[in-house]
Parts: structure tokens; C-alpha cells; sequence
């Protein structure tokens, strides 16, 4: 398990050093702060298998996966992902939802896909690849 925090570098390099990290450890996406001020995020990741369990807890933000960056990633997958804490929308495939805590809902990393969060926020993202589904 390896656990990550913005917490490790001054306030101004924050979101920055969390782009990297969710670029590292998750998919190719493309990410704008939604909020003013001090941002803050922690992730915390497990492999279990062939899956990848990641736990994240940050404030606002919306990221955006295009299709070139969809078409960079090794392998596709499908992400399920549960909103503990927090609110927000998502769209892929033309449709969109708003989304509250205690929401799933699940996502397909092989295609272009959105995802905005509002407010501090807590979220579990369980990825399997499309062999194993």
C-alpha cells in the first residue's frame, strides 16, 4: 500500500504535485482546480490481484480525460468508483449525472470521460481491467 499527500510540498506547488500523482498512479487526464485557495489532496493505493483499489480525499476539482490521452494508456479498463463524501457530476458517452455521497458509478478509461468534484470530497476507485470484467 503507498500512501501520497500534498502535504509534502508548500501550499503554492500543491495542485501541481497532484497532477503528477494522479497521472502516476491513475490514468492520463487533464486537471483544473475548481476552487480558490489552499488545495489539498491525499491518495492512498493497493494492487489486489489485477485490480488497482484507490482511495482519494481532496478539494474540488475537475478532471477531464480526452481521447488521445485515452488512447495513451497500456491497457483498458473500467473503474467503479464510490463518492463517500462530497458531490459532483460525471459524463461519458453523452450522458451525464450528478452525483452525491453514497453514490457509484462507474467509468470506462478508454474513452473520453469528465469528472467534477465539489467540496471537500472522499472517494474509492476500484479499477479492473476490460479481460478481467
Amino acid at each position: 500500500m503507498l500512501t501520497f499527500s500534498t502535504d509534502v510540498v508548500p501550499p503554492r506547488d500543491r495542485f501541481e504535485y497532484w497532477r503528477e500523482l494522479l497521472a502516476r498512479n491513475l490514468l492520463s487526464v487533464s486537471l483544473d482546480a475548481e476552487a480558490r485557495g489552499a488545495f489539498f489532496g491525499k491518495m492512498v493505493t493497493a494492487d489486489i490481484g489485477e485490480n488497482r483499489l484507490v482511495y482519494v480525499h481532496s478539494t474540488s476539482q475537475r478532471i477531464t480525460r480526452a481521447a488521445a490521452r485515452a488512447c495513451q494508456d497500456r491497457e483498458d479498463s473500467f473503474v467503479l468508483k464510490y463518492l463517500i463524501e462530497g458531490q459532483g457530476s460525471t459524463s461519458q458517452h453523452g450522458n451525464s449525472h450528478d452525483l452525491m455521497a453514497g453514490d457509484f458509478f462507474l467509468q470506462d478509461s478508454g474513452s473520453c470521460s469528465q469528472l467534477r468534484l465539489v467540496g471537500d470530497v472522499d472517494l474509492v476507485n476500484d479499477s479492473a481491467t476490460v479481460e478481467v470484467v
